[in-house]
């Protein structure tokens, strides 16, 4: 079982960087650890105004079938500021979320369960889904 450390997670221009020579760098996010609760385990980037703070959490548990049931789930607030009666103060204009769920069944191998991650991650990161359908919001045809 890992330690409830810092996650240093590149922003997309860094993945782009890893994958095509000379492109531009991006700036990395750093997640530190808000805890644990209920088997939910909590990362937080920091802004400063907590309503504003990225979120990732993960958690594990099995299912009635036996199925390990591995849980990641990012919450990304954009915030601007309103000013009421001279006023101002932060607001959530709106949230991005991203789920990823994996199941696997009791009897996978690890070389089963490191294959489906690297089909998810290369998934997000060539062909279609990289840009056309997550970026773009375009649909299959």
């Amino acid at each position: 079982m890992p330690n409830l450390t810092s996650l240093v997670l590149p922003d997309r221009a860094d993945l782009v960087t890893n994958s095509a020579p000379g492109a531009e760098a991006g700036t990395p996010h750093e997640f530190k650890p808000y805890g644990v609760a209920n088997g939910v385990a909590t990362f937080i980037e920091s802004t400063g105004v907590p309503l504003g703070d990225k979120r990732l959490t993960v958690s594990q548990s099995r299912n009635s079938n036996g199925r390990r049931k591995v849980t990641i789930k990012f919450a990304v607030p954009v915030t601007g500021t309103t000013v009421v009666d001279g006023v101002s103060r932060p607001v959530v204009l709106r949230t991005n979320y991203a789920d990823l769920v994996f199941n696997f069944d009791e009897a996978s191998t690890k070389e089963e369960r490191t294959t489906v991650k690297a089909f998810i991650a290369q998934m997000c990161i060539k062909g279609p889904l990289k840009d056309a359908i997550i970026l773009d919001l375009e649909g299959f045809w």
